[in-house]
């Protein structure tokens, strides 16, 4: 489960025009993840709703209050999803020492990102790091051509 901000699984953010007249709203955001077809009951083969409703009751098992938390939901099974072949991708260290240099350095002003190029795949800590990387080498670039 993902906690963003406080209260635990809440994040609060404006709406409504300037921040005198903005209103506050609650929204919470609970990222799961099922790492193989039948953990918790939420195998790929069943419909969307009732991979929602066995991945309801898993998350009730370690917290009591999950269902009356979660408004809304949505389950992916990515293995499902075309051209993807899953939620992340794995490194073979071949392409690790070979590949993965190659992917990293920029090609004139194109910049590559993504938990993909990155050492922690497949979660978003990946993604912001790598993203930060093309960042840093993107200022390196400007800096450099201006003298």
């Amino acid at each position: 489960m993902s906690s963003l901000g406080t209260p635990a699984n809440a994040k609060r953010f404006m709406t409504g025009g300037p921040p005198k007249r903005a209103r506050v709203e609650r929204v919470r955001v609970v990222a799961a993840s099922d790492l193989r077809a039948k953990i918790g009951g939420v195998e790929s083969g069943k419909a969307p709703a009732d991979r929602l409703e066995a991945a309801l009751v898993s998350g009730e098992k370690v917290h009591p209050q999950y269902r009356r938390n979660i408004g809304r939901g949505a389950v992916v099974c990515w293995k499902k999803v075309p051209y993807s072949r899953g939620a992340w991708s794995e490194w073979s260290r071949e392409a690790r020492l070979n590949d993965y240099p190659v992917l990293m350095r920029p090609d004139g002003p194109i910049h590559l990102a993504g938990e993909h190029l990155s050492y922690l795949t497949g979660w978003q800590e990946g993604a912001a790091l790598s993203a930060d990387e093309s960042v840093r080498s993107i200022a390196e670039q400007v800096k450099a051509k201006k003298g």
